[in-house]
């Protein structure tokens, strides 16, 4: 079968899912969207995250965003906090100060990542990231013809 690149990306995206998420039923973050958000927040937790930096930063939708909170919300990992400097905005934060879990997670995120990427040369995944970039960016510069085929 002829390999192409948005086909490889889904299934290795799948053998991620089976083999981290499904398979660790304590994960209370069970996905790699999730974990993009606590490693982001952790990443600035002495700063205010709005949920529109979140949908930037991470590119994601505003209705994926807005779905992915609100299941965080549900399991008590964060909250929406109104802004004190404008009242539209909301601030995501914790809702606790179980800090030490949600490193952990992101730990975990980094070993996996270390298991990934085994046997695979810097200049090797340089490459990998500057390919991905240029098929992003073309994605992007050719939304026009996409949007024709589709």
């Amino acid at each position: 079968m002829k390999r192409y690149p948005i086909r490889e990306i889904k299934s290795f995206e799948n053998e991620i899912k089976r083999k981290i998420f499904i398979k660790d039923k304590k994960f209370i973050v069970n996905n790699y969207s999730q974990i993009q958000v606590v490693q982001y927040l952790l990443d600035n937790i002495n700063k205010d995250v709005s949920q529109k930096e979140l949908e930037n930063v991470l590119n994601i939708r505003k209705s994926t965003m807005s779905g992915i909170i609100d299941t965080m919300s549900k399991k008590n990992i964060i909250k929406r906090v109104s802004s004190s400097s404008d009242g539209r905005s909301k601030i995501i934060k914790f809702t606790d100060d179980n800090i030490k879990h949600h490193k952990e997670i992101v730990s975990k995120m980094k070993k996996i990542n270390n298991i990934i990427t085994k046997g695979i040369s810097e200049e090797k995944l340089k490459i990998f990231f500057e390919v991905l970039d240029t098929m992003r960016d073309n994605l992007n510069k050719e939304e026009f013809e996409i949007d024709k085929i589709i």
